[in-house]
């Protein structure tokens, strides 16, 4: 809703409303060592605990996404307030990636070298845990070197891809989103290259 902000952990909102310094407001923490000890959030379970993180709503349940400062692994975590309140539940992880999304229809998207690969979302089991089919692997066009961030939009079916391209190629960095970002349209169908640019580091 745009006033729910999450990180690895933490639960905060925005009163845009108040003066500034006193936006934002604490309202929970996410992780529960004592009831879920293999979280893998956890820095004990994981690779120096989630740094990074992103929430989706998907059929009205509300899932936390999070990964590590130099990604590798996206864990994912569920709610449910009446039975945790605020303390996000663990599902599943997804590993090996290099950059992930997750679209409004609950399908998980990742990225790695030059492969995309898309984790349809098959709904909700019995207790609440989200479902995931076997991913569906494609090759990213062939201006790609590298594939490092992906953001796919499916009311418009359209994708958004970030890192090196034969006319933005690496000039020897690291840990970054890349030098050119592409937006292609009809992606689900035939990948249609509407604009490139060059991301200035």
């Amino acid at each position: 809703n745009g006033t729910d902000i999450y990180s690895g952990f933490y639960h905060f909102k925005m009163d845009y409303t108040k003066p500034t310094g006193q936006v934002l407001s604490y309202v929970g923490y996410t992780w529960n060592p004592f009831k879920y000890p293999k979280d893998p959030r956890s820095p004990v379970n994981g690779n120096g605990g989630a740094s990074f993180a992103t929430v989706k709503e998907v059929q009205g349940h509300r899932l936390l996404f999070s990964t590590y400062q130099n990604g590798g692994d996206v864990v994912v975590n569920r709610f449910n307030t009446s039975t945790d309140g605020e303390v996000a539940i663990p599902v599943t992880t997804f590993s090996g990636f290099a950059g992930f999304s997750v679209d409004s229809n609950g399908n998980f998207w990742e990225c790695n070298g030059i492969t995309i690969s898309k984790f349809p979302f098959q709904g909700f089991d019995s207790n609440g845990n989200p479902q995931w089919g076997s991913a569906q692997q494609t090759t990213a066009p062939s201006e790609w070197n590298e594939v490092d961030r992906i953001e796919y939009v499916a009311s418009t079916d359209t994708m958004y891809l970030s890192g090196y391209t034969t006319a933005n190629p690496s000039v020897g960095d690291w840990g970054r989103a890349g030098q050119g970002v592409v937006r292609y349209n009809s992606w689900s169908s035939s990948p249609a290259k509407q604009w490139e640019t060059n991301v200035v580091l």
